[in-house]
């Protein structure tokens, strides 16, 4: 929230108008300007499975804002990133955890008392970790036959599996995604048939660059910018999409002080 309030105080000094709540038009868009930046993001990919349009599916942005009602079995398409992230949303969404020390300490298998014992436990750690009772049952499926979380943090990484394993989160891998009807997901793993009776499919199968309007404004001649997902949306990240951003203005401001 702080940082928000940083740099909303920072717009309104610099006297930038900010509109919220709004569609754009084309031709609304180009009247008046002399460059257009499209940081417009990226879209949820659906993948062709027969039956992705089924009620008991949705995209991740529609399970994590709460515009689809999620339920106690679920299904998530796709173990990148995303993926991880909203299993990892899902368990904690549904447990009375908080952020108490001694609750932390359970979970993660920490013993607050620091001094070996003389049975030789190990200095800090308990015998094993306690988490809190899982109140899902999630399924994290990819087609690839590769290590789960392989394309995660390289730092980071073993904290989103270890969450997977303490809630028990269970991951299967070389799947092909058969259909989705009334009884659930259809998937096959190998030669091996099997339905997963779910009440939700959560679809993380990558995205797609949300990037219509600059289509729009082409013909009109006007010099457009496209920055982060809205320009790649393959693997993106905050870093490369603030690194564009900070480029893309010193690069306008130039232009702009070039013709003064």
């Amino acid at each position: 929230d702080e940082t928000l309030r940083y740099f909303s105080g920072l717009l309104e000094l610099r006297g930038v108008k900010v509109r919220l709540g709004e569609r754009f038009s084309g031709a609304e868009m180009a009247s008046g300007f002399d460059a257009i930046v499209l940081a417009t993001g990226a879209s949820p990919r659906l993948p062709d499975i027969k039956g992705i349009t089924h009620h008991k599916t949705c995209t991740y942005v529609e399970a994590i804002t709460g515009a689809t009602s999620i339920g106690s079995r679920v299904a998530i398409i796709g173990a990148g990133g995303i993926g991880f992230d909203v299993a990892e949303f899902l368990i904690e969404n549904q447990q009375s955890f908080d952020t108490e020390l001694e609750d932390f300490r359970r979970k993660w298998g920490v013993d607050g008392n620091w001094a070996s014992d003389e049975a030789g436990q190990k200095s800090g750690l308990a015998a094993h970790p306690m988490p809190p009772s899982p109140k899902r049952h999630i399924f994290l499926l990819q087609r690839s036959k590769e290590k789960f979380g392989r394309t995660l943090g390289k730092t980071t990484g073993w904290i989103h599996k270890a969450e997977m394993m303490l809630g028990g989160v269970k991951m299967i891998g070389g799947v092909t995604y058969d259909k989705i009807d009334d009884e659930g997901l259809h998937i096959s793993v190998g030669d091996e048939a099997q339905i997963l009776d779910v009440d939700n499919i959560v679809v993380c199968a990558g995205q797609t660059e949300n990037n219509e309007l600059a289509g729009l404004l082409a013909p009109n001649g006007i010099e457009v910018h496209l920055i982060g997902g809205a320009k790649e949306a393959g693997e993106l990240d905050a870093k490369r999409a603030i690194s564009e951003g900070l480029k893309l203005a010193e690069q306008i401001g130039k232009s702009a002080n070039a013709r003064v």
